[in-house]
């Protein structure tokens, strides 16, 4: 799930590094703020997804034997 979301939120970057590129909305002074904020926006939740993504397995750790080593 953290590998998909980094990935999803690189193609977006991209599309998005793009669309400024080209000068898509070329009349629109608002659009360059508008697409850093839908950036800014999936990178958080990407990072979010991969937080929760690499929690999980700590989860699954099992406690330390009780006994010492060398006993």
């Amino acid at each position: 799930r953290g590998r998909t979301s980094v990935a999803v939120s690189g193609v977006i970057a991209l599309v998005l590094a793009g669309f400024l590129w080209i000068g898509f909305p070329a009349t629109a002074a608002w659009a360059v703020g508008l697409l850093v904020g839908a950036n800014l926006l999936v990178t958080g939740l990407s990072m979010v997804a991969v937080a929760m993504a690499a929690r999980r397995p700590m989860d699954d750790v099992s406690p330390p034997a009780t006994e010492p080593r060398g006993a």
